[in-house]
């Protein structure tokens, strides 16, 4: 039989969970915004006011729903594997620490 967790460690594993969103999230808008630019679609920056919206809205869409579904089973994960929450959130600290300068320049770059 799994012990239930406790409320500190259901606490942390949200707090993990959130920054795991906080960088699926992200991370996906740019990698679908690479592969439109990889495809060939050009960018006129005074054409970008006068497109619509729909693929913009689409492509958060999409990495909002990715975010949430990878917290999802990052914090069913957390709960179910006893472990030290310090350590795993020094791993996702590190990794997002390298990632957001990443992904926000590759954002500026590719908007």
């Amino acid at each position: 039989m799994t012990p239930t967790p406790s409320a500190e460690e259901r606490r942390s594993a949200l707090a993990l969970a959130a920054l795991v969103f906080g960088l699926a999230a992200p991370s996906t808008y740019v990698l679908e915004r690479l592969y439109e630019y990889a495809r060939g679609d050009s960018v006129n920056p005074v054409l970008i006011l006068r497109t619509l919206d729909t693929v913009y809205y689409w492509r958060v869409g999409v990495a909002v729903w990715w975010g949430a579904s990878v917290a999802g089973l990052a914090y069913a994960l957390l709960l179910r594997r006893p472990g030290s929450a310090a350590a795993r959130a020094a791993r996702l600290s590190l990794a997002a620490l390298v990632l957001v300068p990443v992904i926000a320049v590759v954002a500026w770059v590719f908007p």
